[in-house]
């Protein structure tokens, strides 16, 4: 009388008919089936009721010892030569790329507000709008594509230090892009993020100095001056920009750990 069992990988049920010396083999051996629907070989487990079923008495005709022999070591070879289904080695990262996304876009929101203050479409009242003007690098572009000559002789007047929001902002926008990819792929690049949050980290500090670099002569700047300024000015965004800038490179280093997973 035939049995019936269902794949553990497509569920489709199948029908097969138990082994001739069912009777004979023991309670924890695994009949070997192949799924006709996906040709996956998996190992049924005949329990005691279906034996009964199938040999109700011991006077039910049964084969020789000979062939059950040479039957059950033909089925156990069978069986084992298949491969063993396995998880995958590693976790997905993508918890860790949506944590550096959020970094990221954080950085941008800066840029965004500051360009709109620049525009004057946002006013902060009689402060200086906070430090957002300082994150000018939308505005910086603007000017590339509208008068180059004009950017670059801001350039060259600050000394190369209104590179620094420009630089900041693409760091930031490639962050973001790179991990979006990395999260839609499950895939989490430590060495990749490590330094890219260095560098990032490292030009959201030089926001913090770009009006002192900007100066003539720096060297002759009073920088205790300079930061009481910033003070006075309530430049609060430039601090807040050195906190997300470290925040992401405290997260890249822990995020150091392998994505392996552990031995079961």
């Amino acid at each position: 009388m035939p049995m019936y069992t269902r794949c553990p990988f497509c569920r489709s049920e199948i029908s097969f008919e138990p082994p001739a010396n069912l009777a004979t083999l023991p309670d924890d051996y695994k009949y070997p089936i192949k799924c006709p629907c996906c040709g996956v070989l998996i190992g049924v487990k005949l329990n005691k009721i279906d034996r009964e079923a199938t040999y109700p008495n011991s006077y039910a005709p049964r084969p020789t010892e000979f062939n059950d022999v040479n039957s059950a070591d033909r089925a156990e070879a069978a069986f084992d030569a298949q491969p063993v289904a396995q998880k995958s080695g590693k976790r997905p990262g993508t918890t860790r790329n949506i944590l550096m996304m959020i970094l990221s876009l954080l950085f941008v929101g800066l840029f965004v507000v500051g360009y709109l203050a620049e525009k004057g479409i946002i006013n902060f009242g009689s402060y200086s709008a906070f430090g957002f003007t300082y994150f000018s690098a939308i505005g910086d572009f603007e000017m590339m594509i509208k008068d180059f000559g004009a950017f670059k002789a801001a350039v060259v007047a600050s000394y190369g230090a209104s590179l620094i929001p420009i630089l900041l902002f693409v760091f930031a926008g490639v962050d973001f892009i790179v991990a979006f990819i990395s999260a839609c792929g499950k895939k989490y690049s430590r060495a990749f993020n490590l330094v890219w949050s260095i560098l990032v980290f490292l030009l959201s500090v030089g926001m913090l100095f770009v009006g002192y670099l900007a100066e003539a002569h720096p060297a002759e700047t009073d920088m205790i001056g300079y930061i009481q300024d910033l003070a006075s000015e309530y430049c609060v965004v430039l601090v807040a920009g050195v906190v997300i800038g470290l925040v992401q490179f405290i997260c890249s280093l822990c995020y150091l750990k392998t994505l392996e997973r552990k031995p079961e």
